[in-house]
């Protein structure tokens, strides 16, 4: 009896049995709450997939492929338990479904923690009319033209961090001494969203200690527990949130002090209407909008609105598009066919549009367009979208319960597209000889087919690629993919199941900004620079952040003119 624990040793029979039908107690309510999906459900046609405990571990065992394995499944739909029961869904038709009914029939389902880092009057979670209200208010912001206008200083900045870079570089003295792509990917993209989008006028010490403050924010943004306390990350994220928000007031403050200033020397009456500054922030600040509802302070934004706004553009223009720079930049780092075709294709736009980059310079390089496509197609912005039936659903003909999750497989729709899916798994070693046999048949298809083919990777009509997959396999990167004539993608945009940016009434306001400071930032960096990685291997996390082997050190130095 020596094994028993002391306090057990001197229990009385009557204390040990109590705690026995405790323990017998509680067995019975776990083992009941881990197989209560199915017993209450049992009655409905729910779609196949496992509910079980152990499966959500698994999933969630390893979060570097969780979303990988999440969707390790065969057909279009699946039920799974992560974080409660919860549908995947990677049909294109059904995800268009969802996010056509977001606020309808389903409403955005990230952890609590999201909404009271992000805000609830963020663009993030508004509903119904303030929703629209946002969009509509936020949507001139955001145009073509108007960002457009914003080339000439996202170029400045893209030009100064790749110059950054380089003088890192020269001065290292060692590996650990290089200029990280994804911290200054990071802090360019926060730079540029801190300055263009919310028009903070900071020094470069001041903004790199808000990016700090970011970093810290962010890290809590998806914590499962959301613990507010000092010590906890997600504690640390509020107070961090603070921080921003401080400097976001301080902003309001001396725009608002500012419009006062000039409407008094004009003789106008006193208050902000009518005066309208750069950033989107001033903009929204002075913009009456003349339904007003939720969220207004009159027919203007409330100062809480517009601190909600300002994290979450924060987030959304900066988080995302530093990953995918992070993304590209790895990818073509390893591939220098594809570096030697853009700056062909570069050469040739300056000598038709001069060094200033346009929107004509940039229709004018659809091999660049392709290459951060097929960035895209492999490594979304989101690879998932979560949402939660607020009804009883029919998807794909299985019931889904009222308040399940509905995890929505954007990735997986993307690399399922059937323009290539049918070569998934196929070898290039018979790539041109089976697509030039289908040519000779005719068909529109069976001719873009060849087309590929022929081109792929390097233009010079070889059909191998460096992994030995067929070059339209949906795993290969291989950009000429969506130069194929029969392929419906203009330049600048993405069609179809290609939702990068998600789709409905809650599609990406940001997107032409983020196609223009990737495009911007990898037209800086190609023009104007050779670089290489010392690393022979790159390893990935992909949540909650995209993070690479130590943050990818690069050598890089100013090309030879």
């Amino acid at each position: 009896m020596d094994w028993l624990p002391v306090a057990l040793q001197q229990a009385s029979t009557a204390q040990v049995g109590v705690a026995c039908f405790a323990v017998a107690v509680a067995t019975v309510v776990l083992y009941t709450w881990m197989n209560l999906p199915s017993v209450r459900y049992r009655s409905l046609k729910l779609p196949p997939g496992d509910l079980s405990v152990a499966k959500m571990l698994k999933i969630m065992s390893n979060p570097l492929d969780m979303f990988t394995k999440m969707f390790d499944f065969k057909g279009p739909i699946a039920k799974t338990l992560f974080m409660g029961p919860t549908v995947l869904i990677r049909d294109y038709e059904t995800v268009k479904e969802v996010l056509a009914g977001t606020g309808e029939i389903a409403e955005v389902a990230w952890p609590p923690a999201t909404k009271q880092l992000l805000g609830e009057l963020g663009v993030s979670y508004a509903t119904g009319a303030y929703h629209k209200r946002l969009r509509r208010l936020l949507g001139p912001c955001f145009t073509p033209k108007a960002i457009e206008a914003q080339f000439p200083r996202i170029q400045a900045m893209a030009a100064q961090y790749c110059a950054e870079m380089a003088r890192t570089s020269a001065s290292a003295t060692s590996s650990a001494d290089l200029p990280r792509v994804a911290a200054t990917m990071r802090l360019f993209t926060f730079d540029l969203i801190s300055r263009l989008v919310l028009g903070f006028e900071l020094d470069d010490g001041a903004m790199r200690a808000l990016s700090s403050s970011f970093e810290v924010f962010f890290r809590g943004l998806f914590d499962l527990l959301a613990i507010n306390l000092p010590f906890t990350t997600f504690g640390k994220s509020m107070a961090a949130r603070k921080l921003i928000v401080k400097a976001v007031d301080k902003q309001l403050d001396a725009w608002a002090a500012r419009a006062a200033d000039k409407q008094a020397a004009a003789g106008a009456p006193a208050g902000i209407q009518g005066v309208t500054w750069g950033s989107v922030m001033e903009q929204l600040l002075t913009t009456e909008d003349e339904e007003g509802g939720e969220g207004s302070g009159g027919r203007f934004l409330s100062r809480k609105a517009l601190q909600d706004i300002a994290v979450t553009l924060l987030f959304a223009g900066h988080e995302t598009t530093s990953s995918s720079l992070l993304r590209v930049i790895s990818v073509i780092t390893e591939r220098p066919d594809v570096v030697a075709r853009l700056r062909e294709e570069q050469e040739a736009a300056m000598k038709t549009h001069g060094s200033a980059i346009t929107g004509a310079a940039l229709a004018d390089m659809p091999y660049l367009d392709a290459v951060v496509k097929e960035a895209w197609r492999l490594y979304p912005l989101v690879g998932v979208v979560p949402r939660r039936a607020t009804q009883k659903l029919n998807l794909l003909g299985y019931d889904v319960p009222k308040g399940w999750g509905l995890t929505l497989g954007l990735r997986e729709i993307i690399l399922a597209a059937p323009a290539w899916i049918k070569y998934r798994g196929s070898s290039s070693s018979s790539a041109a000889t089976a697509a030039q046999a289908d040519a000779t048949a005719g068909g529109p298809q069976a001719k873009a087919d060849a087309y590929i083919t022929v081109l792929a990777p390097g233009g010079k009509g070889d059909a191998k690629t460096p992994s030995g997959r067929h070059p339209l396999d949906p795993e290969e990167f291989n950009p000429d993919r969506w130069l194929a004539p029969d392929i419906d993608s203009p330049i600048g945009l993405l069609t179809g199941p290609f939702m990068v940016f998600g789709g409905g009434t809650r599609y990406c306001l940001g997107a032409n900004l983020a196609w223009a400071e990737i495009k911007i930032m990898l037209i800086e960096l190609i023009r104007g620079y050779e670089w290489s990685t010392p690393l022979d291997k790159l390893v990935w996390r992909t949540f909650p952040t995209l993070e690479v082997s130590e943050g990818l050190p690069i050598k890089i130095s100013p090309r030879a003119k």
